[in-house]
This record gives C-alpha cells, structure tokens and sequence, in this order.
C-alpha cells in the first residue's frame, strides 16, 4: 500500500510563493464611523480610519445639488419627493454604506452618477497637503449649513472654518464648467463667488442642464442634477446630498490606488441667500 506523502511541504511552498510576490498585502482602508449627528443643516464626523491608515493620503467629500419645489424640514425622510434622483443617487450607494456591497472602482462610482468633489475657499483641499489631507487623520470635521439668510455653509477641522466652494472642473466634460451664480469680482464677502446659496440663479432653469441632452449647456451647473420633466412647479428649493472617502496609494510600482468605502454625511438644504 502506498505512503500518503505529507502535504506540509507543499503548502509552505506555496505559502512563502504568494508572500514573495507580495498577495497577502491587499490594500485596504476602512469606512470612517457614522457622523455623529446629521441634520438638514450639518454633519459632524470624526476621521477615523480603523484599518489601513497607513495608506491614507486625503479625504475626498463627494457632493451633488438637486433643485425641488419642496419645502422639506427632514430632507433624508423626503428624498423621493424632493427630487427622484436623488432617491435614486441614494438607492445606488446605500449598499456600500451600510457594508453590503464592496468594490474598489469608488471614484469612478461617484463620478458616473455625476458628483464632483467639494472644494472649500482660499485653500487646496486635497492631496496630503490639502486641508482634508493625512494631517486631518483623527480630526472632527463639520459640515454647517447653518439657515441663516446670507450665511455661508462651512466645513470646520477641529473647529478652524472654511467656508465651502463649489466643484470649477468636471469629469463629464472638457474645460471645466461654470457654476452659476457667480457673484462679485471681488466677491463682497467670502463664498459668494461660488456659494452654496438656494439663490435664484441657481434654482433658475435656464441654467439647468437638461435631463434629455446634457450636452447642449455644458458649462453651467454641472454639479446640479438635471431638472426633470415631472418637476413643472416651480422650483423654490436646493438640497445638497454628501458622502465621505478615504483615499490613498497602497505599495508597489506604479502604487495602486485604494479607496475606502463612502459614509454618507447627509442631505443638507442651502440656506437662502
């Protein structure tokens, strides 16, 4: 009868095979924690990156405006009223946030569904020099949407505000694209020349791409989502929905990108102007 070979060997073969090309070292950066508390009118989260800061470069917040004739005090309860997009936006990244569905093509998810990235005044935001950058591992941030007539949204590290700008480039298309409104050259006060207002340039359609040609009005609020033909009221509202990435380079030549998963920070609604 023949002698079953011990299978040890092989297997320890096999084991320091896939360590020396390097297998077991799968990037990978953990979803920040639920913020604490978020409401129409701010976030607060901590920076926290459980497993795999040692890959972190930045955070991204990924942002998208959605103009409706509801006036809601619970955007997150009103989504499909408020505008069926957003509904939808939601519906698509709800199974990464709550930890159900993975990938690693994050970006490229937020950039289809047409978000940009938030931009904040008078500062880079990221990269690991930006204001979101590695240094902010471990900080508090906040979102203020505060609903004062005039007041400027801000994003506050640990306290120290900037106020929040508008995305100038876009993915979709070419040469960047122009947010309306555009107030000042100087602004009169800080933001207003890419505010994150409920203002009447902004809720006006003609500045609205529409749903069905995109194409036709590239430079203007491209990071708006398109007005639908069911929304015949007259828009008197602008909510915008946010999440937050971690971002990073994992080992090797060229380094590979590593993204965590998105946490959503909220639906906040623009104050008015």
């Amino acid at each position: 009868m023949a002698k079953r070979k011990n299978p040890a060997p092989a297997c320890l073969f096999f084991a320091l095979a896939l360590a020396s090309c390097g297998l077991e070292d799968v990037p990978f950066m953990s979803r920040l924690p639920h913020p604490w508390h978020s409401d129409l009118s701010g976030a607060t989260i901590s920076l926290h990156v459980a497993e795999g800061a040692e890959y972190l470069s930045h955070f991204i917040i990924f942002y998208r405006i959605y103009l409706s004739p509801v006036d809601s005090g619970s955007p997150y309860e009103d989504r499909a009223a408020i505008h069926a997009t957003m509904q939808a936006d939601y519906a698509h990244f709800r199974p990464w946030v709550d930890g159900a569905a993975t990938g690693t093509a994050v970006a490229g998810a937020f950039i289809n569904r047409q978000f940009l990235q938030l931009e904040v005044e008078g500062a880079a935001i990221g990269g690991r020099a930006g204001v979101l950058g590695e240094a902010a591992l471990g900080a508090t941030l906040e979102i203020d949407f505060e609903q004062s007539p005039g007041r400027s949204p801000r994003l506050l590290l640990n306290g120290a505000p900037r106020y929040l700008r508008r995305a100038t480039h876009s993915a979709f298309f070419s040469g960047g694209f122009e947010p309306q409104p555009r107030l000042g050259d100087p602004p009169p006060s800080p933001n207003h020349t890419l505010p994150f207002f409920n203002h009447p340039y902004l809720l006006d359609r003609e500045n609205a791409r529409p749903a069905t040609a995109p194409a036709e009005r590239p430079n203007i609020n491209d990071d708006v989502a398109p007005v639908l033909a069911a929304q015949t009221a007259e828009l008197t509202n602008a909510y915008v929905m946010m999440y937050i990435v971690a971002a990073g380079l994992g080992h090797g030549l060229p380094p590979p990108p590593v993204f965590s998963m998105p946490m959503f920070l909220g639906i906040f609604r623009l104050p008015p102007f």
